[in-house]
């Protein structure tokens, strides 16, 4: 097995891998290694996202709810913030990949927060987000979901800093699900996670992956920021089945 770096400050190609076969200990200790594996995760969901009707196998309309609502994808977010338990990563995998176009892009809000000027980081330790998941839809189709819909996925509070708890190195926890700060003013809020958001986002801490038929990414949504990129869903077929792992229960959000 070969792991090549991708970019100076994070990513990586593994190499030399058979994902049909049960992996052994050894092989699947050096990619938890590298991904930098902390507590076990508690649960899995999964998400087919796709242009495709998945009865007819029919190309889906551009003004169908349902494309409508995986526009949010094109916004820089971290899968599944808006839950009490946080995702910990999630894998996507390339079935059916259109030749041109629908590239991920990846910011580590990591190497970002290291980067931060003194007194940025200073501002932004201690402070507690608002994530709601209706807010980031609603930038995409303002009432795009129902009140039941809405209803199912109440706001959760983050701490804005999280630390890995196995090597203490600090992140930025924000994203499109990120609504507003706590005790600030929702538009001083949100004034400053674009800010963070502006400067996470910046090419020195991105990588954009652009699709194969068969890959499969994997990334740790606690201090990765992803965003799906346009394609031709009128011209081309896509096709990619997403899994999202649970992060640790017993780091409990903060209210």
């Amino acid at each position: 097995m070969k792991i090549v770096p991708l970019t100076p400050v994070f990513a990586a190609r593994i190499e030399d891998v058979d994902l049909t076969r049960p992996l052994d200990d050894a092989v699947f200790g050096e990619i938890r290694a590298a991904f930098e594996e902390t507590n076990p995760a508690s649960g899995t969901t999964f998400q087919r996202q796709s242009n495709l009707d998945i009865k007819t196998g029919e190309v889906i309309p551009p003004d169908d709810r349902r494309m409508l609502y995986q526009l949010a994808n094109q916004l820089w977010h971290s899968d599944s913030s808006f839950k009490k338990v946080p995702s910990l990563c999630s894998l996507l995998s390339g079935r059916i990949v259109p030749p041109e176009g629908g590239a991920t892009d990846f910011a580590s809000a990591r190497a970002a927060y290291a980067a931060l000027p003194d007194d940025l980081r200073q501002r932004v330790e201690g402070l507690v987000c608002v994530h709601d998941f209706t807010w980031s839809r609603d930038q995409v189709r303002p009432g795009i979901l129902t009140d039941k819909e809405r209803a199912e996925v109440p706001p959760v509070q983050h701490a804005l800093v999280r630390a890995n708890p196995e090597n203490g190195r600090k992140t930025l926890f924000i994203g499109a699900h990120a609504s507003h700060i706590a005790g600030m003013s929702v538009e001083d809020g949100r004034a400053l996670l674009r800010d963070l958001t502006a400067f996470v986002t910046q090419p020195r801490f991105c990588y954009r992956h652009e699709w194969r038929q068969h890959d499969l990414v994997v990334w740790d949504n606690r201090c990765v920021l992803h965003r799906a990129t346009p394609f031709d869903s009128t011209r081309y077929h896509r096709w990619m089945q997403r899994t999202t792992v649970s992060g640790d229960p017993r780091e409990p959000p903060v209210r």
